[in-house]
């Protein structure tokens, strides 16, 4: 056998181990919360306005793959719906109420660290997500409009 057969062979091996193993240890797992999420509105002056947030939930799968010592990655599909209202303000006008709420399908795809602590362990993640918009609501002054993304 030549050098580089040896050494593909090698990494082969290693590949399918470290494959066997991680597949061993994957788990799936269910993900449900709440949402609050707002918006900051800004005109051409820079005045500024808020918004009140408004509860929403997330539901959904996620797949833990170990990677390395107390390292996972998480990819996940899930439901999210988000929203705002506004009462008296720039989108509702002076005495009247706006309410928006989407919905989205996400995949985020998170990086984990998972170190021991205590009797338990302490997760610190981050990553990005890709969304798709699925539907809307919008109502002001009890006229309601239903839109689709």
């Amino acid at each position: 056998m030549n050098q580089n057969t040896l050494s593909i062979a090698t990494l082969l091996f290693a590949l399918i181990i470290f494959v066997h193993t991680a597949h061993a240890q994957m788990s799936v797992g269910i993900r449900g919360g709440v949402n609050l999420s707002g918006i900051l509105l800004i005109d051409e002056l820079g005045e500024t306005q808020e918004s009140e947030m408004i509860p929403r939930f997330q539901i959904g799968l996620t797949l833990d793959i170990p990677v390395a010592t107390d390292f996972y990655i998480q990819p996940a599909a899930l439901y999210s719906g988000k929203g705002f209202k506004q009462n008296g303000g720039w989108l509702a006008g002076p005495d009247n109420t706006f309410k928006a709420t989407a919905s989205y399908f996400e995949v985020p795809l998170n990086l984990l660290y998972t170190p021991r602590f205590g009797p338990g362990n302490i997760v610190v993640g981050a990553g990005p997500y890709v969304a798709y918009g699925t539907g809307g609501k919008w109502k002001a002054n009890g006229r309601q409009i239903k839109g689709r993304s």
